[in-house]
Protein backbone atom coordinates (compact mmCIF):
# COMPACT_ATOMS: atom_id res chain seq x y z
CA UNK A 1 0.00 0.00 0.00
CA UNK A 2 1.27 3.48 -0.90
CA UNK A 3 2.50 5.59 2.00
CA UNK A 4 -0.05 8.32 2.71
CA UNK A 5 1.19 11.30 4.77
CA UNK A 6 -1.17 12.11 7.64
CA UNK A 7 -1.97 15.64 6.48
CA UNK A 8 -5.67 16.42 6.68
CA UNK A 9 -6.40 18.36 3.50
CA UNK A 10 -10.01 19.45 2.94
CA UNK A 11 -11.95 18.06 0.00
CA UNK A 12 -12.63 20.29 -3.03
CA UNK A 13 -16.14 20.87 -1.69
CA UNK A 14 -14.86 21.81 1.78
CA UNK A 15 -12.37 24.32 0.34
CA UNK A 16 -15.17 25.90 -1.67
CA UNK A 17 -17.31 26.10 1.47
CA UNK A 18 -14.45 27.80 3.38
CA UNK A 19 -14.20 30.49 0.70
CA UNK A 20 -17.92 31.05 0.17
CA UNK A 21 -19.61 30.83 3.59
CA UNK A 22 -22.52 32.94 2.32
CA UNK A 23 -22.32 32.13 -1.37
CA UNK A 24 -20.93 34.19 -4.25
CA UNK A 25 -21.11 37.95 -3.69
CA UNK A 26 -21.98 40.39 -6.46
CA UNK A 27 -19.58 43.28 -7.16
CA UNK A 28 -19.86 45.98 -4.51
CA UNK A 29 -20.28 49.64 -5.45
CA UNK A 30 -18.23 52.43 -3.90
CA UNK A 31 -20.05 54.93 -1.73
CA UNK A 32 -20.64 58.31 -3.38
CA UNK A 33 -18.52 60.28 -0.90
CA UNK A 34 -15.95 58.89 1.53
CA UNK A 35 -12.50 59.35 2.94
CA UNK A 36 -9.97 57.03 4.51
CA UNK A 37 -6.41 56.86 5.81
CA UNK A 38 -4.05 54.68 3.78
CA UNK A 39 -0.93 52.60 4.22
CA UNK A 40 0.70 52.10 0.82
CA UNK A 41 3.30 49.42 0.10
CA UNK A 42 5.43 50.07 -3.00
CA UNK A 43 6.75 47.69 -5.60
CA UNK A 44 10.45 46.93 -5.27
CA UNK A 45 12.90 47.95 -7.96
CA UNK A 46 11.86 51.62 -8.16
CA UNK A 47 14.48 54.23 -7.33
CA UNK A 48 15.18 57.89 -7.89
CA UNK A 49 18.16 59.96 -6.87
CA UNK A 50 16.01 62.56 -5.11
CA UNK A 51 13.75 60.28 -3.10
CA UNK A 52 15.88 57.71 -1.34
CA UNK A 53 15.29 55.06 -0.15
CA UNK A 54 12.35 54.71 -2.49
CA UNK A 55 11.14 51.33 -1.27
CA UNK A 56 9.80 52.94 1.89
CA UNK A 57 6.23 52.60 3.10
CA UNK A 58 3.94 55.55 2.50
CA UNK A 59 1.07 56.74 4.67
CA UNK A 60 -1.71 58.87 3.27
CA UNK A 61 -5.32 59.82 3.05
CA UNK A 62 -7.83 59.71 0.21
CA UNK A 63 -11.07 61.64 -0.21
CA UNK A 64 -13.44 60.46 -2.95
CA UNK A 65 -16.46 62.35 -4.29
CA UNK A 66 -18.66 61.03 -7.11
CA UNK A 67 -21.86 62.70 -5.96
CA UNK A 68 -22.09 64.77 -9.14
CA UNK A 69 -22.88 62.34 -12.01
CA UNK A 70 -20.98 64.60 -14.43
CA UNK A 71 -17.63 64.45 -12.66
CA UNK A 72 -15.56 62.48 -10.16
CA UNK A 73 -13.01 64.01 -7.80
CA UNK A 74 -10.32 62.42 -5.66
CA UNK A 75 -7.73 64.05 -3.41
CA UNK A 76 -4.78 61.99 -2.21
CA UNK A 77 -2.24 63.09 0.37
CA UNK A 78 0.96 61.05 0.62
CA UNK A 79 3.42 61.08 3.53
CA UNK A 80 6.75 59.35 2.93
CA UNK A 81 7.49 57.57 6.17
CA UNK A 82 11.29 57.46 6.09
CA UNK A 83 12.14 60.81 4.51
CA UNK A 84 9.16 62.63 6.11
CA UNK A 85 8.12 64.38 2.91
CA UNK A 86 4.56 65.28 1.98
CA UNK A 87 2.62 65.54 -1.29
CA UNK A 88 -0.96 66.53 -2.13
CA UNK A 89 -2.75 65.80 -5.42
CA UNK A 90 -6.22 66.40 -6.84
CA UNK A 91 -7.61 64.28 -9.70
CA UNK A 92 -10.67 65.24 -11.74
CA UNK A 93 -12.39 62.90 -14.22
CA UNK A 94 -15.16 64.09 -16.53
CA UNK A 95 -16.31 62.99 -20.00
CA UNK A 96 -13.57 60.39 -20.20
CA UNK A 97 -10.75 62.85 -19.47
CA UNK A 98 -8.70 63.10 -16.29
CA UNK A 99 -6.54 66.00 -15.18
CA UNK A 100 -4.50 66.44 -12.02
CA UNK A 101 -3.04 69.27 -9.93
CA UNK A 102 -0.26 69.68 -7.42
CA UNK A 103 -1.69 71.17 -4.23
CA UNK A 104 0.27 73.19 -1.68
CA UNK A 105 -1.22 72.57 1.74
CA UNK A 106 -0.53 72.07 5.42
CA UNK A 107 0.30 68.39 6.08
CA UNK A 108 -1.25 68.72 9.54
CA UNK A 109 -4.62 70.06 8.35
CA UNK A 110 -6.61 67.27 6.75
CA UNK A 111 -9.65 69.25 5.61
CA UNK A 112 -8.21 72.67 4.79
CA UNK A 113 -8.27 74.08 1.29
CA UNK A 114 -4.87 74.29 -0.39
CA UNK A 115 -3.08 77.64 -0.37
CA UNK A 116 -1.94 77.16 -3.96
CA UNK A 117 -2.37 74.77 -6.89
CA UNK A 118 -0.23 73.96 -9.94
CA UNK A 119 -1.69 72.49 -13.11
CA UNK A 120 -3.72 71.20 -14.77
CA UNK A 121 -1.74 68.26 -16.13
CA UNK A 122 -3.04 65.37 -18.20
CA UNK A 123 -3.31 62.05 -16.39
CA UNK A 124 -3.31 58.55 -17.82
CA UNK A 125 -5.09 57.27 -14.71
CA UNK A 126 -8.70 58.00 -13.72
CA UNK A 127 -10.87 58.53 -10.68
CA UNK A 128 -12.85 55.26 -10.62
CA UNK A 129 -16.63 55.29 -10.83
CA UNK A 130 -18.83 53.98 -8.06
CA UNK A 131 -19.59 50.93 -10.22
CA UNK A 132 -15.90 50.35 -10.99
CA UNK A 133 -15.94 46.65 -10.09
CA UNK A 134 -19.03 45.75 -12.11
CA UNK A 135 -18.00 47.88 -15.09
CA UNK A 136 -14.64 46.13 -15.28
CA UNK A 137 -15.82 42.57 -14.87
CA UNK A 138 -14.58 41.92 -11.33
CA UNK A 139 -15.91 38.72 -9.75
CA UNK A 140 -15.86 37.26 -6.24
CA UNK A 141 -13.34 34.41 -5.78
CA UNK A 142 -13.95 34.10 -2.04
CA UNK A 143 -13.91 35.50 1.48
CA UNK A 144 -11.12 34.77 3.98
CA UNK A 145 -9.31 36.37 6.88
CA UNK A 146 -6.89 39.17 6.07
CA UNK A 147 -4.90 40.32 9.13
CA UNK A 148 -7.47 38.52 11.26
CA UNK A 149 -10.64 39.94 9.67
CA UNK A 150 -12.94 38.28 7.13
CA UNK A 151 -12.77 40.28 3.90
CA UNK A 152 -14.63 39.65 0.65
CA UNK A 153 -12.38 39.70 -2.41
CA UNK A 154 -12.95 40.66 -6.03
CA UNK A 155 -10.48 40.10 -8.87
CA UNK A 156 -10.14 40.81 -12.57
CA UNK A 157 -7.51 41.40 -15.23
CA UNK A 158 -7.61 43.79 -18.17
CA UNK A 159 -4.41 43.57 -20.19
CA UNK A 160 -1.99 42.43 -17.50
CA UNK A 161 -0.78 38.88 -17.04
CA UNK A 162 -1.94 38.80 -13.43
CA UNK A 163 -5.04 39.94 -11.61
CA UNK A 164 -5.93 43.07 -9.69
CA UNK A 165 -7.64 42.49 -6.35
CA UNK A 166 -10.01 44.52 -4.16
CA UNK A 167 -11.20 43.47 -0.69
CA UNK A 168 -14.23 44.81 1.18
CA UNK A 169 -15.25 44.44 4.83
CA UNK A 170 -18.64 43.45 6.22
CA UNK A 171 -19.78 47.08 5.90
CA UNK A 172 -19.06 47.02 2.13
CA UNK A 173 -16.17 49.48 2.48
CA UNK A 174 -12.92 49.00 0.51
CA UNK A 175 -10.26 47.70 2.88
CA UNK A 176 -7.34 46.39 0.80
CA UNK A 177 -6.24 46.74 -2.82
CA UNK A 178 -3.53 44.62 -4.40
CA UNK A 179 -2.09 45.46 -7.80
CA UNK A 180 -0.05 42.43 -8.82
CA UNK A 181 1.07 44.15 -12.03
CA UNK A 182 3.13 47.32 -11.62
CA UNK A 183 1.62 48.88 -14.77
CA UNK A 184 -1.69 49.94 -13.09
CA UNK A 185 -3.79 47.60 -15.22
CA UNK A 186 -7.13 49.34 -14.52
CA UNK A 187 -5.65 52.87 -14.56
CA UNK A 188 -6.88 53.93 -11.11
CA UNK A 189 -5.23 57.15 -9.96
CA UNK A 190 -2.72 56.56 -7.09
CA UNK A 191 -4.66 53.57 -5.70
CA UNK A 192 -3.68 51.48 -8.71
CA UNK A 193 -0.03 52.54 -8.65
CA UNK A 194 1.12 50.85 -5.44
CA UNK A 195 1.43 47.14 -4.73
CA UNK A 196 -0.74 47.18 -1.61
CA UNK A 197 -3.12 49.89 -0.44
CA UNK A 198 -4.58 49.21 3.00
CA UNK A 199 -7.57 51.35 4.03
CA UNK A 200 -8.01 50.65 7.74
CA UNK A 201 -11.05 52.86 8.29
CA UNK A 202 -13.45 54.27 5.70
CA UNK A 203 -15.64 57.17 6.76
CA UNK A 204 -18.73 57.64 4.62
CA UNK A 205 -19.70 61.30 4.15
CA UNK A 206 -22.74 63.18 2.91
CA UNK A 207 -20.50 65.77 1.23
CA UNK A 208 -16.88 66.85 0.85
CA UNK A 209 -15.00 70.05 0.10
CA UNK A 210 -13.49 68.70 -3.13
CA UNK A 211 -15.69 71.00 -5.23
CA UNK A 212 -14.13 73.95 -3.40
CA UNK A 213 -10.66 72.47 -3.92
CA UNK A 214 -11.43 72.06 -7.62
CA UNK A 215 -12.55 75.70 -7.85
CA UNK A 216 -9.27 76.72 -6.24
CA UNK A 217 -7.50 74.77 -8.99
CA UNK A 218 -9.24 76.86 -11.70
CA UNK A 219 -6.87 79.71 -10.76
CA UNK A 220 -3.80 77.51 -10.62
CA UNK A 221 -0.33 78.21 -11.98
CA UNK A 222 1.30 75.98 -14.57
CA UNK A 223 4.46 75.67 -12.49
CA UNK A 224 7.77 74.19 -13.57
CA UNK A 225 7.63 70.78 -11.92
CA UNK A 226 6.98 67.36 -13.33
CA UNK A 227 3.80 66.94 -15.38
CA UNK A 228 3.94 63.17 -15.75
CA UNK A 229 0.94 60.92 -16.45
CA UNK A 230 0.76 59.69 -12.81
CA UNK A 231 -0.10 56.18 -13.98
CA UNK A 232 2.58 53.97 -12.42
CA UNK A 233 4.54 54.24 -9.20
CA UNK A 234 7.61 55.16 -11.26
CA UNK A 235 5.60 58.11 -12.68
CA UNK A 236 4.63 59.23 -9.20
CA UNK A 237 8.20 59.02 -7.88
CA UNK A 238 9.48 61.09 -10.80
CA UNK A 239 6.86 63.73 -10.11
CA UNK A 240 7.64 63.75 -6.40
CA UNK A 241 11.30 64.36 -7.19
CA UNK A 242 10.58 67.74 -8.85
CA UNK A 243 7.62 69.53 -7.24
CA UNK A 244 6.58 72.72 -9.04
CA UNK A 245 7.02 74.82 -5.90
CA UNK A 246 10.75 74.16 -6.23
CA UNK A 247 11.09 72.61 -2.77
CA UNK A 248 10.02 69.50 -0.92
CA UNK A 249 7.40 69.87 1.82
CA UNK A 250 8.26 68.30 5.16
CA UNK A 251 5.89 66.47 7.46
CA UNK A 252 6.24 64.99 10.93
CA UNK A 253 5.80 61.54 12.40
CA UNK A 254 3.00 62.89 14.60
CA UNK A 255 1.11 64.00 11.49
CA UNK A 256 1.51 60.50 10.05
CA UNK A 257 0.33 59.01 13.35
CA UNK A 258 -2.87 61.04 13.08
CA UNK A 259 -3.62 58.86 10.04
CA UNK A 260 -2.11 55.54 11.19
CA UNK A 261 -2.11 55.58 15.01
CA UNK A 262 0.80 53.77 16.62
CA UNK A 263 3.07 53.72 13.56
CA UNK A 264 6.77 54.35 14.18
CA UNK A 265 10.13 54.13 12.52
CA UNK A 266 12.67 51.89 14.24
CA UNK A 267 14.84 53.82 16.69
CA UNK A 268 17.99 51.78 16.51
CA UNK A 269 18.40 48.06 15.87
CA UNK A 270 15.30 45.88 15.91
CA UNK A 271 15.51 42.13 16.44
CA UNK A 272 14.25 40.51 13.25
CA UNK A 273 11.29 38.17 13.69
CA UNK A 274 11.96 34.48 13.19
CA UNK A 275 9.98 31.28 12.94
CA UNK A 276 10.23 28.83 15.80
CA UNK A 277 11.72 25.44 14.96
CA UNK A 278 8.21 24.04 14.55
CA UNK A 279 5.53 25.95 12.64
CA UNK A 280 2.28 24.87 11.05
CA UNK A 281 -0.18 27.04 9.18
CA UNK A 282 -3.30 27.02 7.08
CA UNK A 283 -3.29 29.82 4.53
CA UNK A 284 -4.53 31.23 1.25
CA UNK A 285 -2.05 32.22 -1.44
CA UNK A 286 -2.48 34.42 -4.50
CA UNK A 287 -0.40 34.12 -7.64
CA UNK A 288 -1.09 35.28 -11.16
CA UNK A 289 -4.55 33.74 -11.29
CA UNK A 290 -7.89 35.31 -10.40
CA UNK A 291 -8.61 32.94 -7.53
CA UNK A 292 -6.75 32.07 -4.31
CA UNK A 293 -4.88 28.82 -3.73
CA UNK A 294 -5.57 26.82 -0.60
CA UNK A 295 -2.38 25.84 1.24
CA UNK A 296 -0.89 24.34 4.38
CA UNK A 297 2.67 24.69 5.67
CA UNK A 298 4.31 22.10 7.96
CA UNK A 299 7.81 23.11 9.11
CA UNK A 300 10.09 21.21 11.48
CA UNK A 301 13.65 22.50 11.51
CA UNK A 302 14.86 19.83 13.96
CA UNK A 303 13.37 17.08 11.81
CA UNK A 304 14.87 18.80 8.77
CA UNK A 305 11.87 19.03 6.46
CA UNK A 306 9.11 21.38 5.37
CA UNK A 307 6.01 20.27 3.48
CA UNK A 308 3.89 22.82 1.64
CA UNK A 309 0.48 21.74 0.36
CA UNK A 310 -1.04 23.59 -2.60
CA UNK A 311 -4.58 23.07 -3.90
CA UNK A 312 -5.57 24.88 -7.09
CA UNK A 313 -8.61 24.89 -9.34
CA UNK A 314 -9.10 22.68 -12.34
CA UNK A 315 -10.55 23.95 -15.61
CA UNK A 316 -14.06 23.64 -14.15
CA UNK A 317 -13.25 25.80 -11.13
CA UNK A 318 -13.17 22.92 -8.64
CA UNK A 319 -10.32 22.75 -6.10
CA UNK A 320 -9.16 19.35 -7.32
CA UNK A 321 -5.54 20.08 -8.35
CA UNK A 322 -3.22 19.29 -5.45
CA UNK A 323 0.53 18.97 -5.22
CA UNK A 324 2.79 18.91 -2.16
CA UNK A 325 6.34 20.22 -2.09
CA UNK A 326 8.84 18.56 0.24
CA UNK A 327 11.67 20.92 1.19
CA UNK A 328 14.47 19.07 3.01
CA UNK A 329 17.18 20.96 4.86
CA UNK A 330 20.10 21.79 2.58
CA UNK A 331 18.86 20.40 -0.74
CA UNK A 332 15.90 20.44 -3.11
CA UNK A 333 13.21 17.85 -2.54
CA UNK A 334 10.40 16.29 -4.53
CA UNK A 335 6.93 17.45 -5.49
CA UNK A 336 4.05 15.00 -5.30
CA UNK A 337 0.84 15.22 -7.35
CA UNK A 338 -2.36 14.09 -5.62
CA UNK A 339 -5.73 13.11 -7.07
CA UNK A 340 -9.12 13.41 -5.39
CA UNK A 341 -10.99 10.14 -5.84
CA UNK A 342 -14.28 11.32 -4.38
CA UNK A 343 -13.46 10.40 -0.79
CA UNK A 344 -9.76 11.08 -0.21
CA UNK A 345 -6.55 12.53 -1.66
CA UNK A 346 -4.25 9.88 -3.12
CA UNK A 347 -0.65 10.42 -4.32
CA UNK A 348 -0.44 9.71 -8.04
CA UNK A 349 3.07 10.72 -9.23
CA UNK A 350 6.31 12.30 -8.06
CA UNK A 351 8.85 14.74 -9.54
CA UNK A 352 12.23 14.14 -7.90
CA UNK A 353 13.48 17.73 -7.78
CA UNK A 354 10.14 19.49 -8.09
CA UNK A 355 10.46 21.48 -4.87
CA UNK A 356 12.81 24.04 -6.53
CA UNK A 357 14.25 25.34 -3.22
CA UNK A 358 15.46 23.73 0.02
CA UNK A 359 13.98 24.37 3.46
CA UNK A 360 14.40 28.00 4.59
CA UNK A 361 16.17 28.77 7.86
CA UNK A 362 13.94 29.89 10.78
CA UNK A 363 15.59 33.35 10.77
CA UNK A 364 15.04 33.87 7.04
CA UNK A 365 14.24 37.58 7.54
CA UNK A 366 17.63 38.24 9.12
CA UNK A 367 19.43 35.90 6.74
CA UNK A 368 18.04 37.80 3.75
CA UNK A 369 19.20 41.17 5.10
CA UNK A 370 15.71 42.24 6.17
CA UNK A 371 15.09 45.89 6.99
CA UNK A 372 12.38 46.92 9.43
CA UNK A 373 10.36 49.57 7.60
CA UNK A 374 7.89 50.33 10.37
CA UNK A 375 6.31 49.10 13.56
CA UNK A 376 2.67 49.60 14.47
CA UNK A 377 1.50 49.36 18.08
CA UNK A 378 -2.00 49.09 19.52
CA UNK A 379 -3.72 50.09 16.29
CA UNK A 380 -7.42 49.24 16.20
CA UNK A 381 -7.10 47.73 12.72
CA UNK A 382 -3.49 46.57 12.30
CA UNK A 383 -2.95 45.58 15.93
CA UNK A 384 0.76 45.16 16.76
CA UNK A 385 2.95 44.64 13.71
CA UNK A 386 6.47 44.92 12.46
CA UNK A 387 6.80 45.34 8.69
CA UNK A 388 9.99 44.15 6.97
CA UNK A 389 11.34 44.22 3.44
CA UNK A 390 14.05 42.08 1.82
CA UNK A 391 15.44 43.07 -1.57
CA UNK A 392 15.46 40.42 -4.29
CA UNK A 393 17.90 40.73 -7.18
CA UNK A 394 17.61 39.46 -10.73
CA UNK A 395 20.09 37.12 -12.44
CA UNK A 396 22.53 40.04 -12.79
CA UNK A 397 22.18 41.15 -9.19
CA UNK A 398 20.08 44.23 -9.99
CA UNK A 399 17.30 45.13 -7.55
CA UNK A 400 14.17 43.51 -8.99
CA UNK A 401 11.53 43.05 -6.28
CA UNK A 402 10.89 43.25 -2.56
CA UNK A 403 9.75 40.54 -0.23
CA UNK A 404 7.41 42.08 2.34
CA UNK A 405 6.80 40.38 5.68
CA UNK A 406 4.28 41.31 8.35
CA UNK A 407 4.74 39.75 11.81
CA UNK A 408 2.74 40.37 14.95
CA UNK A 409 4.38 41.00 18.32
CA UNK A 410 4.47 37.24 19.01
CA UNK A 411 6.60 36.59 15.91
CA UNK A 412 3.60 35.03 14.19
CA UNK A 413 3.38 35.57 10.46
CA UNK A 414 0.49 37.72 9.26
CA UNK A 415 1.51 38.25 5.63
CA UNK A 416 4.30 37.05 3.32
CA UNK A 417 4.57 38.60 -0.13
CA UNK A 418 6.72 39.53 -3.11
CA UNK A 419 6.30 42.47 -5.47
CA UNK A 420 6.66 42.59 -8.40
CA UNK A 421 6.17 38.84 -8.66
CA UNK A 422 6.34 36.49 -11.59
CA UNK A 423 4.39 33.77 -9.81
CA UNK A 424 3.25 33.72 -6.17
CA UNK A 425 2.71 37.18 -4.73
CA UNK A 426 1.07 36.86 -1.29
CA UNK A 427 0.28 34.49 1.58
CA UNK A 428 -2.50 35.42 4.00
CA UNK A 429 -1.98 33.21 7.07
CA UNK A 430 -5.22 31.90 8.53
CA UNK A 431 -3.49 30.11 11.40
CA UNK A 432 0.10 30.26 12.63
CA UNK A 433 0.93 27.63 15.25
CA UNK A 434 4.35 27.80 16.89
CA UNK A 435 5.97 24.88 18.71
CA UNK A 436 2.93 22.68 18.26
CA UNK A 437 2.98 18.92 17.92
CA UNK A 438 3.72 17.75 14.37
CA UNK A 439 3.36 14.02 13.89
CA UNK A 440 6.27 12.35 12.11
CA UNK A 441 3.89 10.88 9.54
CA UNK A 442 3.23 14.41 8.18
CA UNK A 443 6.63 14.15 6.50
CA UNK A 444 6.18 10.64 5.08
CA UNK A 445 7.41 10.55 1.49
CA UNK A 446 5.37 8.38 -0.91
CA UNK A 447 7.71 8.93 -3.86
CA UNK A 448 9.35 5.51 -3.59
CA UNK A 449 6.03 3.79 -4.25
CA UNK A 450 4.54 5.87 -7.05
CA UNK A 451 5.63 6.57 -10.60
CA UNK A 452 7.54 9.59 -11.84
CA UNK A 453 5.38 12.36 -13.24
CA UNK A 454 5.22 12.55 -17.02
CA UNK A 455 3.21 14.21 -19.73
CA UNK A 456 0.66 16.79 -18.60
CA UNK A 457 1.32 16.19 -14.91
CA UNK A 458 5.03 16.89 -15.30
CA UNK A 459 4.28 20.02 -17.32
CA UNK A 460 1.79 21.22 -14.67
CA UNK A 461 4.38 20.73 -11.92
CA UNK A 462 6.94 22.81 -13.77
CA UNK A 463 4.39 25.61 -14.07
CA UNK A 464 3.29 25.44 -10.44
CA UNK A 465 3.42 28.71 -8.52
CA UNK A 466 6.47 29.65 -6.49
CA UNK A 467 7.93 32.76 -4.90
CA UNK A 468 11.31 32.54 -6.62
CA UNK A 469 11.64 32.98 -10.38
CA UNK A 470 14.05 30.06 -10.83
Amino acid sequence: MTILPCIKVPSPQEIHAKLFPKGVVKPISLSAVWRAPMLLTPFGGNSTSTISPSDQLTAGSVTYDAKDPNQRLMRTKLYLLETLQYYDFLFHTSNGTTRWWWLVSDPGAQDDLPTKAYGPFSASADVPSQAFLAENGFSNPGTWNVAGRPLTSFSARKTGRAGTWYWFNASSDPTRIMNVNNNNDFKVAILGSYYFVDLPKVERLTSSNLEAVYKKCQNSSGGSGSAGPMLTLADILRSMATPPSGAQTSCTLDQIRSLIPGISLPEGPVNPPAWTNKVSSECFMIGQDLYPYYCQVWYDWDQGTQVTVFVQQDTNGSYSVRFDEMLPKGHVGPAIVYAWNGSQWTPSCCEANGGFVPMPVPNFVEAGGGVCRATIANNSYFGNLSIWSVALGDASGNWKSDFWYWFNNKDQGVLFSLAPAGSLTVIDYQTFVQNGTIEACVFDNPCGEISACSGNQAMALRRKPRFMSH
